[in-house]
């Protein structure tokens, strides 16, 4: 197992948030037939769908509107978010839209019948809105522009046979693909050759059986296992083992997020409950199967800006999120 030195400077955790003020502001200039704003129950808010352009600017913070449409998502299973912008992945729709959280309408971005064999598993939106989409049936992660212009295709034949996850550490221009099938992680360098990996397939500390979902944060790396003594193992940021999530409390994790406080947040797929550690331990347990808002029907995704947590509650056709002090987050025991 190579191991590297990565400095991590921007994750899910670091990203641009917009202020109250800006979004009630840009709010107020839209139309007066745009979707009302999400609804919100016991702090959880829902989006389920959205209005619907016509026509999709070029300029990210300009939205033209030219026939108005609503549209429910199907089935999302991968999200992001930069600034006031939620990128949506919907495996049901065959769509990638882009919602703008403050005046509550949307975009399509891509119809990925016409780039993609099979189904999107993860997305990466980097701050200048590039955007990264995993290619699991045809073994390649594809990189496009904030313009959607196809930049490069990110293959290796001998290390990437089934990606399930992408992260890109913009400071250094480097792109980790978590690999379901090889079981670990090869790191493209600037000149996007694979350069190092992080892990390999045991069940020793440090490695992993069927990865499932990543996540990187100020201390370093999560990756999610559907096998093994341990379920979530945190990598340092210099790619070695450095410890892992409390052993015997998530069966099946499907989705990771991490902030810089040590919170992991763990979607599990057997019950549909987000398991909150802080540090190692296990702290917290929100939601339920079902379909009112805080419970979900298959985590597909989670994602953190700042203090707010998304989750691609796939069955149920919405994202939800909510503010994370409004958890009520205990401290570690």
């Amino acid at each position: 197992m190579l191991c590297l030195l990565v400095v991590v400077t921007s994750g899910c955790s670091t990203l641009d948030r917009w202020s109250s003020a800006v979004k009630d502001s840009l709010a107020s200039e839209a139309p007066a037939d745009t979707q009302p704003s999400p609804t919100t129950v016991n702090g959880w808010n829902v989006i389920d769908g959205g209005v619907l352009d016509g026509t999709l600017e070029s300029n990210p913070y300009v939205t033209g509107v030219t026939g108005l449409e609503y549209t429910r998502f199907q089935r999302p299973t991968a999200i992001a978010v930069r600034g006031q912008w939620l990128y949506i992945v919907d495996a049901g729709l065959n769509k990638l839209f882009r919602y703008d959280l403050a005046l509550h309408r949307m975009s399509v971005l891509k119809d990925l019948r016409d780039i993609v064999p099979g189904e999107v598993d993860d997305i990466y939106v980097t701050h200048d809105f590039n955007y990264y989409l995993t290619d699991s049936q045809g073994a390649r992660v594809l990189h496009f522009d904030a313009d959607g212009a196809l930049v490069e295709t990110l293959q290796d034949p001998l290390n990437i046979r089934r990606p399930v996850a992408v992260y890109v550490d913009e400071s250094r221009d480097r792109v980790f693909i978590a690999d379901g099938f090889r079981d670990y992680i090869p790191i493209f360098n600037k000149a996007r050759e694979i350069f190092a990996v992080m892990g390999e397939r045991g069940d020793l500390p440090g490695e992993f059986r069927r990865i499932t979902a990543f996540a990187a944060s100020a201390t370093g790396f999560y990756i999610a296992t559907r096998f093994g003594t341990h379920r979530v193992w945190h990598m340092a940021r210099t790619g070695q083992y450095a410890d892992a999530l409390q052993e015997d409390t998530v069966t099946f994790p499907t989705a990771l997020a991490a902030d810089d406080q040590g919170r992991v947040f763990v979607g599990d797929y057997l019950d549909n409950t987000i398991r909150i550690y802080q540090g190692t331990k296990l702290v917290k347990q929100v939601g339920h199967n079902g379909s009112a808002p805080g419970q979900f029907r298959r985590i597909e995704d989670l994602w953190l800006d700042g203090d707010v947590l998304y989750v691609a509650d796939s069955l149920n056709g919405r994202i939800q999120f909510v503010n994370v002090p409004d958890l009520d987050i205990p401290a570690q025991p």
